[in-house]
């Protein structure tokens, strides 16, 4: 079995925890000194359909580090969540640029229409 072979159900979230114990200079941690920190950032493999809209469209979640259960892929430890067991959405720079620029969009539409309204208004009360 494969990773990308894998496809979550209902409202579960299939994750792979970011490994914790190697430095961003890659240097390994061994497990006696690494603090143990309360929750793990991941990366999505598989969102159920019925799981939050939120989770979804993720790319990166926040989640306990025991969460869910775990199984053995490719030498690899993958996590199976249910969605309510997800902590927080981690966005990336794209995502929040996209939603700046819908929010924009939106407002725009709201001051075109409001202008709209306003010379209609004019006209009848002239």
């Amino acid at each position: 079995m494969k990773v990308n072979e894998l496809h979550a159900v209902k409202n579960n979230v299939i994750v792979e925890p970011l490994r914790s114990d190697i430095t961003e200079g890659g240097i390994h941690i061994p497990e006696t000194a690494q603090n143990k920190d309360p929750q793990i950032l991941c990366n999505v493999i598989s969102v159920g359909p019925t799981a939050a809209k939120e989770i979804q469209q993720a790319k990166k979640l926040i989640c306990h580090p025991n969460g869910g259960f775990a199984i053995y892929v490719e030498n690899r430890i993958i996590r199976v969540l249910k969605d309510d067991e997800v902590y927080a959405v981690v966005k990336d720079k794209d995502a929040i640029l996209e939603e700046n620029e819908q929010l924009e969009k939106a407002k725009q539409e709201v001051r075109i229409t409001r202008e709209k309204i306003m010379d209609e208004l004019g006209k009848k009360f002239k």
